[in-house]
């Protein structure tokens, strides 16, 4: 394997990382506004 597709492939899967820490941050701020009772809006 050449350095290039190593490194093709680490960016890959750090975009893939990233999106999933950013959706469950996204999850877990629309629970904790519920849970408080807020209204969950376009913010």
């Amino acid at each position: 394997m050449s350095a290039y597709t190593t490194y093709t492939i680490v960016n890959i899967n750090l975009c893939v990382y990233i999106k999933a820490i950013n959706g469950y941050k996204q999850r877990d701020l629309e629970k904790n506004k519920a849970e408080k009772g807020y209204q969950i809006d376009g913010f």
